[in-house]
């Protein structure tokens, strides 16, 4: 076929179904080399909008109404699979709303991994979404199903857990990666080691505020002093 058309590159990248590579997406060309930053993000794009018709199908199949099967769609993040900022915030509120009826505490952490984008520019994106979709797991494992994980944007994630566990359990929990990833554009390629840190802010409700406004400001304030104090000092910060 190559031969037939000519064709001198081809780059592809998997098409996720939910945990489960359902094929590949792919972008041929007439000139030999890398795809253009430009085309990358489409071949991405395309892959991704593939992904989410799979698995629309796949839900139609099971017979899960329409209207739920968007409303689930449009509050999880694609690439991991967890709430992203819309889900998330209807989370937090009707967990506050159920912690302020029983009267317990929650604990509430943004975290951001430290130098990502260095990662991106050495290993490229498929490495950098690899490290992404791996954290999001390990936060859910460490964590346990209880736990609220989010990933509202980029290399950002959030935290919201039942009780009030001691800071230093969670600078352990939450700011430190060991992960295994496919390194450069393949995204099935082998597993090497990528060690990874976060800067963490963490609010504890009620005592830091009762509102999920308070609380994500204040816990955007003490993260920024987490990435202020990162050389060397702790990975958590409370306010």
């Amino acid at each position: 076929v190559a031969e037939v058309w000519n064709l001198h590159s081809c780059w592809s990248w998997p098409v996720w179904c939910g945990d489960v590579v359902a094929g590949t997406f792919a972008l041929t060309s007439t000139e030999p080399g890398a795809p253009t930053p430009e085309a990358q993000a489409l071949l991405e794009f395309a892959a991704s909008l593939a992904g989410t018709l799979f698995r629309l199908a796949e839900l139609e199949a099971e017979g899960e109404p329409l209207q739920d099967r968007l409303r689930a769609q449009a509050r999880r993040d694609p690439l991991t699979g967890v709430c992203n900022r819309l889900g998330f915030e209807e989370a937090l509120n009707e967990r506050l709303a159920a912690a302020a009826q029983a009267g317990t505490p929650l604990t509430i952490a943004r975290l951001d991994l430290d130098d990502f984008r260095a990662v991106n520019d050495r290993h490229g994106r498929a490495t950098g979404d690899a490290c992404l979709r791996q954290v999001a797991e390990v936060l859910q494992q460490r964590l346990g199903a209880h736990a609220l994980v989010a990933r509202p944007s980029g290399d950002e994630f959030n935290v919201v857990l039942e009780g009030e566990p001691p800071t230093d359990t969670l600078e352990r929990t939450l700011g430190e990666f060991d992960l295994r990833v496919p390194l450069g554009n393949d995204p099935l390629g082998p597993a090497e080691p990528v060690r990874l840190t976060a800067s963490v802010g963490l609010v504890r409700f009620p005592a830091d505020g009762r509102d999920a406004d308070t609380l994500l400001r204040r816990a955007g304030e003490a993260f920024l002093l987490a990435k202020r104090n990162k050389g060397g000092g702790p990975h958590c910060w409370a306010w």
